[in-house]
């Protein structure tokens, strides 16, 4: 497996700043990609697609296996749909390296604006974004998003009303108290992870400084 790349990690100190923004935009799309091909429970989904023939009928089912990982359908389940599909055309030993540059453009090549990104958009993102993946992929395995537990093996029996309202349990019953505290957060993160595997964070508009902001 090809290893995570953190988009907090050092950049080349003289690219440009707009340079450095399209790196980061770039290590930022591809790490859910990354994040979910080192889970066997994606893994085993890939391989599940990989050994059906039909083009349209594999289409079918990646959109179908792409459901546990996000319920709402849009661009977010369209990535997870285009990762899943785009690995299963390849040998397992290529997968991660092909996922991770499927999305290496030129991000910033027809952006005419005069205006300098600010430097809270250049230090990218990492460590939120990697935590927010790798509960994405526990989320889509059934699996406590805090601890990777198995949540199908668990039983009602005990489950706060808070989680039973809830269409999917997020936490195990060790981590219940997460809940309350953190599952915000932690939504938030896992929303952050899927939106940055659309490519959709470099057209957020910020107000107040007119320029593309995460």
């Amino acid at each position: 497996m090809s290893s995570i790349r953190d988009s907090d990690a050092p950049v080349n100190p003289g690219l440009t700043l707009r340079a450095r923004a399209h790196k980061l935009d770039e290590d930022e799309t591809a790490m859910l990609g990354n994040v979910l091909l080192n889970h066997p429970t994606f893994r085993a989904k890939v391989d599940c697609l990989a050994a059906i023939e039909d083009t349209a009928e594999r289409a079918n089912a990646a959109e179908q296996k792409a459901k546990s990982y996000t319920a709402k359908n849009g661009p977010q389940r369209r990535a997870v749909v285009s990762i899943l599909l785009l690995a299963a055309e390849h040998p397992p030993s290529w997968r991660s390296t092909i996922v991770a540059n499927a999305h290496r453009t030129a991000v910033w090549a027809d952006d005419q604006r005069k205006s300098e990104l600010r430097r809270q958009r250049v230090r990218g993102r990492g460590e939120a974004l990697l935590d927010g993946a790798r509960r994405v992929a526990r989320y889509g395995a059934g699996e406590c998003i805090e601890c990777g537990t198995s949540l199908s093996d668990l039983k009602e029996e005990g489950v706060s009303l808070l989680r039973r309202r809830q269409s999917r349990r997020l936490y195990c019953s060790q981590h219940e108290a997460d809940a309350k505290l953190w599952a915000g957060v932690h939504k938030q993160r896992m929303r952050s992870a899927l939106e940055a595997a659309t490519g959709q964070h470099r057209h957020r508009l910020n107000r107040r400084h007119g320029t593309s902001l995460s």
